[in-house]
């Protein structure tokens, strides 16, 4: 077993589920196979252990926050592990809200959806939830653009649906996000478009929950979509504004520092998708997918990184992207936990340090 700087902190010749570790002090260890087997070669990966040290007071509602998406992810059958389980893990890191997706586009996904939030509710983690698509018996005929991610051809079947699934929700569901990035790849929406479904929203949530905060999300470029948006009065409806960036750290923090100062005025802002990038993975099988130890470390020092950048960019929340593996076909990938089996990266132990900190 070796610890974060590769130093060899347990070694033997038996079964790793034998191994006795002892008393490991808070960090991020990689138990790799020490001799060749029939499914291994020396040096491989065989599992990951997390230490992190216990919280001394509740997290409450604090600005370290998680895209967990677990919807993606429990959608898929025969999973070696539970919501119940990623919910705990996550709690444990520190994390005071996560992002959950509404996929309206995947069958059954609502029961899916409510099991993951009563997962969180166990969990003591607070919940926004975006529903980023439309029900397939509500949405415009197939040559109407991309018809899954437009709002409903008749807004009054959105209005009731989002009343019926808000119905739903235990208590530590807190904010909306009604579309993520609708002027760009996200959606095809324009202004007038998610200023109605916008405000139809509100209507419909806040007539369940007066406390929800409902929130617009774009782009971290968005400005023109965004001003466009507000002629159509859309502040009025708005509690909150989401922003999606990824990129290095000085580009990141002039596109916040802006976004910020034009929607000071309107609303707290909240990150719900950020980060510093993705990182080449390194196998081509996307189930499989790895990053090299020196990348991990990077990624791991990401996080350092991304909240003290965020408080310093009037961020109220920031929402790291992302809790399970996401890769992309040209060889993008982000992540804190292998989708397989939850094992960690030490981005896992970099956001439970910065969670104790702030």
């Amino acid at each position: 077993m070796l610890d974060y700087d590769g130093k060899i902190v347990v070694k033997g010749s038996k079964a790793a589920s034998e191994l006795s570790f002892g008393l490991l002090a808070v960090g991020h260890y990689r138990l790799e196979s020490t001799s060749k087997t029939s499914t291994h070669k020396v040096g491989d990966l065989l599992t990951t252990v997390s230490v992190v040290a216990p919280l001394k007071a509740p997290v409450g509602d604090g600005p370290v926050c998680l895209k967990a998406q677990l919807a993606f992810r429990f959608y898929r059958k025969n999973l070696s592990y539970t919501p119940e389980d990623a919910a705990h893990m996550i709690a444990l890191a520190g994390v005071s809200y996560v992002q959950e997706a509404l996929v309206w586009r995947l069958a059954g996904i609502e029961k899916i959806v409510d099991r993951n939030v009563k997962a969180c509710a166990e969990a003591g983690l607070n919940v926004f939830v975006t529903p980023s698509s439309t029900p397939e018996k509500f949405q415009h005929p197939k040559t109407f653009g991309r018809p899954v991610k437009k709002f409903s051809k008749d807004l009054r079947d959105f209005y009731h649906h989002l009343q019926a699934v808000a119905s739903k929700f235990p208590d530590n569901v807190k904010a909306w996000e009604i579309r993520g990035e609708p002027e760009g790849n996200g959606g095809y929406f324009l202004p007038h478009e998610m200023a109605a479904g916008n405000k139809v929203a509100s209507l419909a949530l806040k007539s369940i929950n007066k406390n929800y905060l409902i929130g617009q999300g774009f782009h971290s470029d968005g400005y023109d979509y965004l001003e466009d948006e507000l002629d159509n009065h859309v502040s009025d409806y708005i509690d909150l504004w989401f922003m999606h960036a990824h990129s290095n750290n000085y580009h990141l923090k002039k596109h916040i520092d802006d976004y910020a100062k034009r929607l000071s005025i309107l609303g707290p802002v909240w990150g719900s998708e950020v980060s510093y990038g993705y990182y080449p993975f390194l196998t081509k099988d996307k189930v499989t997918t790895e990053v090299s130890i020196k990348d991990e470390k990077v990624m791991a020092q990401d996080i350092c990184r991304f909240y003290a950048r965020s408080i310093m960019s009037h961020e109220s929340k920031a929402f790291y992207f992302r809790f399970f593996t996401h890769s992309q076909v040209k060889g993008k990938m982000w992540g804190m936990v292998r989708n397989s089996d939850l094992t960690t990266r030490p981005q896992y132990n970099a956001m439970a340090a910065a969670s104790r900190l702030l």
